[in-house]
């Protein structure tokens, strides 16, 4: 009987590790799609790579913890964030909330990273951090796009002309005076 259980470890970890192979292979493809996605401008498309990368990616690091395999082959998490992540974090608050969707922000943003070469100066520049929100599904036009307050003022601007943060707040408090007061639905 352990001989069988022996063979039977034996052919999981071997098939554990052609997935693994065949992962790697279709990381690579799918990073290639996302480049030329990103080259001609099509955000939906690279918005499906990404994430296709980063189900890879978690497909990869659960075979490789469960059977033990592949151990230095596997990608490391980014152990800190950069200011600029943190930033953004802090305008995404629903995101950060979200494990679902935060293992999906970060598994495209090593993605990223890895594509430039690890640069740590890449991780704080404008255009990675519209790929995250490209990540996140946060373009202006999204129905998924999560409203932050910087969104909100900028959709206020574009209606109203200028409004500060101060403005804006004194209206919503007065909205809901009013509601309470029955003036407003």
């Amino acid at each position: 009987m352990a001989q069988s259980d022996d063979l039977m470890a034996i052919a999981a970890a071997h098939a554990a590790q052609q997935a693994i192979t065949t992962i790697r292979d279709d990381y690579a493809d799918a990073e290639q799609s996302l480049k030329s996605s990103l080259e001609t401008g099509d955000t939906a498309a690279a918005a499906v790579e990404m994430r296709r990368l980063a189900d890879l990616q978690s497909q990869a690091q659960l075979l490789s913890q469960m059977t033990g395999a592949g151990g230095g082959q596997r990608q490391q998490a980014q152990s800190q964030y950069t200011d600029a992540e943190l930033k953004w974090l802090q305008r995404n608050p629903g995101i950060a909330s979200d494990p679902r969707k935060m293992a999906e922000v970060v598994g495209g943003a090593n993605a990223l990273v890895q594509m430039h070469g690890n640069d740590p100066n890449y991780r704080n520049s404008p255009e990675y951090i519209a790929a995250i929100d490209t990540i996140a599904g946060n373009h202006r036009h999204s129905a998924d796009a999560e409203l932050t307050p910087d969104g909100v003022l900028e959709i206020c601007k574009s209606k109203f002309g200028a409004v500060t943060p101060d403005e804006y707040n004194a209206g919503v408090n007065r909205l809901q005076q009013e509601k309470r007061l029955g003036v407003r639905k």
